[in-house]
This record gives C-alpha cells, structure tokens and sequence, in this order.
C-alpha cells in the first residue's frame, strides 16, 4: 500500500513539475479571442508556476485592465492565482494585491487590497457574479444585494 501511495505522489509531483505551463497559457491566447478577450503578456515559467509580466487585457479590442506581475500555481487539486498592480481602466480602480484559490468546488475564492478598500469574497461562474463579503464603502456604491449577500454582476 505505501508503495502505491508513493508513486501516486511521485507522479502528482512529476506531473506538476514537467507540466508545460507557458503552452497552456499560450493555447489560452488562441481559444479567448473566440470570445472577444485577448491577452497580452511576457510569460516566464520555473517548476511550480507559471509568471506573467506586463499582461494587458482587451474586451472587444478595448483594453479593460493592466496587471504588472501574475503568479499561477497550477497544483492540480487546488490552483492558486498571486496578481499584483492591477488597474482596471473601468472606474479607475487599483488593486494591490489579488489572491485566487480554486479547487474542484465550483467557486473560486478572492481576497485583495486596494484603492477600495481591502475585500474577500467568491466568483461563482454558474451565476456569473462576483460576490464580496463586509464591502467597504468605497466599493458599495458598484454592488447590488441579495440573500447571500452583496454582489456585483458582469455577464461573463
């Protein structure tokens, strides 16, 4: 049994290491423009993450944000996003700091700092919204409220 329970984790490992992260992210850049994204970075990748500088985001040709550093751990069971100095051209919002953490469960966990306060919350890609839990109150005015709290929509 702990035989096969190591080379489990040595394939898990194995897998992770040699997985080709800057190809995936460059198929990423041919399958989004199919839906009016398109992505521009300079990609760099060691064994446990992929890193991009300078991304630039556009939405129908129009450039929506500006991320200057993005860390992606793709560690199979649970993913981690690490981003920092975002500005979103929409509403002059800057972010410091974002981090992303998602799993097999359908949501995608957020917590960050910015020139809007400090916020966490969930993304639920079923509903298409973007929930934030206690917002302050720099950022209230944009959510809308519902039961599970105040959230802000965006078809997506």
């Amino acid at each position: 049994m702990k035989r096969i329970a190591i080379i489990i984790v040595g394939f898990l490992i194995g897998f992770i290491v040699f997985m080709p992260k800057k190809e995936i992210f460059f198929l990423l850049q041919r399958v989004l423009p199919q839906q009016n994204i398109q992505i521009t970075s300079t990609p760099s990748q060691n064994p446990i993450k992929l890193t991009l500088f300078n991304t630039k985001i556009f939405y129908s040709n129009i450039k929506t944000a500006s991320i200057k550093e993005i860390n992606i751990y793709p560690l199979l069971l649970i993913n981690i996003i690490k981003a920092k100095n975002i500005k979103l051209d929409i509403g002059n919002i800057q972010i410091k700091t974002l981090n992303a953490y998602f799993t097999l469960y359908p949501k995608t966990f957020i917590k960050g700092d910015g020139n809007i306060g400090e916020f966490e919350g969930w993304i639920s890609l079923k509903e298409a919204k973007i929930y934030i839990k206690n917002p302050s109150f720099q950022i209230k005015p944009l959510l809308k409220r519902d039961k599970k709290g105040y959230f802000y929509y965006e078809k997506f």
